[in-house]
């Protein structure tokens, strides 16, 4: 059976969780207090997928970072808040929980009792120093409309590698950025929070009538689908994402993708199942970029495996290439763009 870790700072909610995943099958191996995390610094080892129930989720932010920064073993997020336990809305809570495990780890029937205990991630990942602004490349001040956007595509173990990506870009890059991650409301304004911390880049959510904007990534909407208009200015619409996960990445590929076109660069990094393969073709037709994580550095390697699968993907590397080739693919559109330029004598 698959072993499961859960932590939390309500005593009755780790209880019943832990009631519940033992009555669907599932091993918990761990239950443990934020606070005991906090002071031994270190993430235990054992569980294939850690539950987190955080109530108070501003007193923990350092036990908050300590597992979205690894990626060796998955995370579900839980606030639902749990019904009596004798009505139907506790049994569909039940299977929606187990689904949402299964869907991390596979089904409980598949589980090997034998399997090595995932390894344990550091506290705080080594921090990566910025690659120099290209000689070619000009910088543009933050909060400016960004005519050029790059989309952030992302599911199981993306947090991590998007950190990655990202502190090795130079700060001013002219250029914006979407990030789609599959990832439960609940834990939205965490993941803010954390990777939005401490970076030239700073996370930020979807206004409505605001443009993408440079110095800043955009976190697509969980609950509604996001257009752009003539303006390329963000549009919040009451319709829901399409298909199995929120956000859609195939129909935020297409949504942006009408508005940026060429302009538009799509990152598929690591993640669980297909999301954005089937828009991979309609995009590249557009003349959008799509690169792709390299199998060997993801937690999870289906989702880019999908992409490069369609034969629309160009470029695949760990996230530290990946930010290297956007950095070479800038200073290329501006070296094309100063000589299409008969008044620019720079070159």
């Amino acid at each position: 059976m698959h072993r499961i870790g859960i932590v939390s700072d309500c005593p009755l909610r780790r209880h019943q969780v832990q009631t519940a995943l033992t009555e669907l099958g599932f091993s918990v191996v761990c239950s443990r207090e934020p606070a005991r995390i906090q002071e031994e610094a270190r993430i235990p080892e054992g569980p294939e997928v850690w539950v987190l129930i955080l109530k108070a989720e501003d007193l923990w932010d350092e036990v908050t970072d300590l597992f979205l920064e690894q990626d060796a073993v998955p995370v579900l997020f839980d606030e639902e808040e749990i019904p009596q336990r004798q009505t139907g809305d506790y049994l569909i809570w039940k299977r929606r929980l187990q689904v949402k495990l299964e869907q991390l780890c596979g089904s409980s029937e598949e589980a090997s009792e034998g399997s090595e205990p995932a390894e344990v991630a550091p506290l705080q990942q080594a921090r990566v120093a910025p690659l120099p602004m290209p000689h070619y490349l000009e910088g543009m001040a933050a909060g400016m409309p960004a005519a050029d956007v790059v989309l952030l595509a992302a599911s199981l173990g993306g947090p991590a590698a998007i950190k990655t990506f990202v502190d090795c870009l130079p700060p001013n890059l002219p250029v914006g950025f979407l990030y789609a991650q599959h990832i439960d409301d609940q834990a939205a304004q965490v993941l803010v929070r954390v990777l939005g911390r401490d970076g030239s880049y700073p996370l930020a959510e979807v206004v409505e009538g605001q443009p993408v904007r440079t110095g800043e990534i955009t976190l697509v909407p969980i609950a509604q689908q996001v257009t752009f208009d003539d303006r390329g200015l963000a549009r919040l619409t009451q319709k829901a994402w399409p298909g199995a996960y929120n956000p859609s990445i195939d129909q935020i590929m297409l949504n942006a993708g009408d508005h940026f076109k060429s302009r538009l660069r799509v990152i598929f990094f690591s993640g669980m199942d297909n999301d954005g393969s089937r828009a991979a073709p309609i995009l590249k037709a557009y003349g959008v970029q799509l690169w792709a994580q390299d199998s060997e550095s993801c937690a999870n390697s289906s989702m880019p495996d999908a992409a490069f699968a369609t034969g629309c993907v160009s470029f695949r590397g760990t996230p530290a290439a990946l930010a290297e080739k956007l950095l070479k693919s800038l200073e290329n559109d501006a070296l094309i763009k100063r000589r299409n330029n008969p008044q620019d004598t720079a070159l």
